[in-house]
């Protein structure tokens, strides 16, 4: 299932990715493809926050486009693109586990450091 994009995000890539990532995730796994999370327009964009404000952002961002409670054990694995703080994937799966669903795993093509870790640069000795 993958994790909503925003529109912004969607116009400015040309495309929903991280639904074709999971479209073809779960085509390799033999897995039903669901796509029922949905973006709130509530949420404002992540970038320059830090992990405090990632976390109260994301809580209230997403929701359920179609809630028909699954029938018997319903596993679904979150697709996102990106993980910087795990707040937007931590959202998504409470909202799934109060519809009825158990994330039983998150996949993700890229991570970076969470906002307000520092960097280092590797010395030269050490390769």
């Amino acid at each position: 299932m993958p994790v909503p994009s925003s529109a912004t995000a969607v116009r400015a890539r040309g495309a929903n990715l991280t639904a074709t990532i999971a479209h073809g995730v779960a085509t390799a796994l033999g897995a039903r493809y669901l796509d029922c999370l949905v973006a709130r327009s509530v949420k404002r964009d992540q970038v320059g926050l830090g992990q405090a404000g990632r976390s109260l952002n994301a809580a209230r961002s997403v929701r359920i486009s179609r809630l028909r409670p699954p029938r018997g054990p319903a596993r679904v694995v979150l697709v996102d693109d990106i993980v910087t703080s795990g707040a937007t994937l931590r959202a998504c799966a409470r909202v799934l586990s109060r519809a009825g669903f158990e994330v039983v795993a998150a996949l993700t093509l890229a991570s970076t450091r969470p906002p307000g870790t520092l960097v280092t640069a590797m010395s030269r000795e050490s390769g």
